[in-house]
């Protein structure tokens, strides 16, 4: 799905009034009605409990004005509005829907524009946070981040109208906003939302559409996207009913060292639960055992050396290498690495691990990346690599350079992990849960993504779809046995229920 950016938004509303020949007033209804629609079936409204609604004066706020409208025709709990006299100039659509407002509400609304006129929140209120939307840019103002403070800290729960309050829809923010609890957003998330700096403010995430024009979407590109379920079934490749092992590549991992071995079971044993045909582990003389009882499926190859990689294996007959889990930075394994980068550059390749490490020590080398490359980097590998950023727009902004630069996929792994590409686009992934930060869910990820690329995904679709099978694996195995018990091993064995659901979904759309 496309992320479109503010201006985009903006065009994308005029084009809808345009051809559907409405007016922005009723654009307003419309937002209003989806959030209130979203908010009844899924707010649990204890008794006695109140609704206080912010709103500003601007077009955001006129959705809140509509939402207290909506909730109080319902009878939908006792509806207070706080009208925050910003921006200084009010909208038409404000004024419009304050007009509309039924008595009481107008009689019981108070203009909140000193901490002194904040009303006492009790336990189990509820917050509407309209007073600042997408169009916010200038910096907070007066009381107002004092006020934000004030609602953060109250025992209200915290919803908000498109965006919380204070955000940048576009990029990061550092300073105050609003930290909601959850945020019902319009037809599309915003860019910001998928910014380390701002996810935390984001709460629970619903999407609703508001019926702007679909053609509109269709035709205008974006460089921004994020993974859906739909995404990624779109991207599967069925399996052939006159197949052999052989139309589904040869993968080759290059993993493992003396006491991290484990890293070379867990990458070759998710990719072969990722679909390769054959998968060979090339690791150090002393994984020879481990390897073939952990994973008999998979062929191995051993090093001379008894403790790390040391040289490259014949690669005539591999379709995909993946190389860097847990095989230290040695001088021995910086040639191996050397050597796959300089030798085999029509070969598919995904550097994780230590390899981006050694990679980080000789960066020449990137300049002559095959073009057929994925690195896998958390930000302290990403940063090692290109440089240290001072927020995660800035490292997004690099992300795409370096990935423009060099002509390869950049995975940028974290809670909303990035997948740049070689034209610029960005897709990010948002599955997966904190379950999954423990060691070795990052050679899972690797094994999957060699063995995608083994059968022949471009480096574009393995990205994408295997963080998404990744993520959806891990999610399945939190559901089953809590974040904190998650490890590595339970997202492979989990990766069969993860592709299962994608071809189940085609039943359940």
């Amino acid at each position: 799905m496309k992320i479109f950016s503010v201006d985009q938004i903006r065009r994308w509303e005029c084009s809808t009034l345009e051809k559907q020949g409405v007016n922005s007033f009723e654009l307003m209804e419309r937002a209003g009605s989806a959030f209130v629609n979203n908010f009844v079936l899924r707010s649990a409204l204890k008794e006695n409990a109140s609704i206080f609604v912010f709103c500003g004066r601007g077009n955001n706020g006129g959705d809140g004005l509509v939402i207290a409208r909506l909730l109080h025709e319902l009878s939908f709990g006792e509806i207070f509005v706080c009208i925050v006299p910003l921006p200084m100039n009010t909208t038409s659509g404000f004024n419009q829907n304050f007009a509309r407002l039924p008595h009481i509400l107008k009689r019981t609304s108070v203009i909140v524009d000193n901490l002194e006129m904040i009303p006492d929140f009790a336990s189990g209120d509820i917050i509407i946070d309209a007073i600042f939307g997408t169009g916010f840019r200038a910096g907070l103002e007066g009381f107002i981040p004092e006020l934000f403070i004030k609602l953060n800290e109250s025992e209200a729960t915290i919803w908000s109208v498109d965006i919380p309050s204070g955000l940048d829809a576009d990029k990061s923010t550092n300073g105050r906003s609003i930290v909601a609890d959850n945020t019902i957003t319009f037809e599309l998330p915003k860019l910001s939302f998928f910014l380390n700096e701002n996810s935390a403010r984001i709460g629970n995430l619903e999407i609703v559409s508001i019926g702007l024009c679909k053609a509109f979407y269709a035709e205008t590109s974006s460089d921004f996207h994020f993974t859906t379920q739909v995404d990624a079934k779109h991207l599967l490749k069925r399996r052939l009913a006159d197949s052999s092992k052989s139309t589904y590549g040869h993968a080759l991992i290059i993993a493992g060292a003396y006491g991290k071995v484990g890293a070379a079971v867990l990458s070759t044993r998710s990719s072969l639960r990722a679909g390769a045909g054959l998968v060979t582990a090339f690791v150090p003389s002393c994984a020879y055992e481990i390897m073939q009882i952990s994973a008999p499926e998979a062929m191995v190859i051993t090093d001379e050396n008894s403790r790390t990689i040391t040289r490259l294996p014949s690669m005539e007959k591999f379709s995909a290498v993946g190389m860097g889990p847990g095989i230290g930075t040695s001088v021995e394994t910086h040639e191996v690495l050397k050597a796959i980068i300089m030798e085999n550059g029509n070969l598919p390749v995904v550097i994780d691990a230590d390899a981006l490490n050694l990679l980080s020590q000789d960066k020449g080398l990137l300049g002559k990346l095959p073009a057929k490359t994925i690195l896998t980097p958390h930000v302290g590998e990403f940063e090692r690599l290109f440089g240290k950023c001072n927020d995660s727009f800035e490292r997004l902004t690099l992300q795409r350079k370096k990935s423009i630069e060099h002509q390869i996929v950049i995975v940028l792994k974290g809670s909303n992990t990035s997948i740049s590409t070689s034209d610029g686009s960005v897709y990010f992934n948002v599955n997966g849960n904190p379950g999954m930060a423990t060691g070795g869910s990052g050679d899972v990820l690797t094994g999957i993504l060699t063995a995608l690329l083994a059968q022949q995904y471009s480096t574009t679709e393995a990205a994408i779809l295997g963080t998404y099978l990744h993520g959806h694996s891990g999610d399945i195995c939190s559901r089953k046995t809590g974040e904190e018990a998650l490890i590595a091993g339970d997202i492979i064995k989990n990766l069969g229920k993860a592709f299962q659901s994608l071809y189940d979904s085609e039943y359940n759309a």
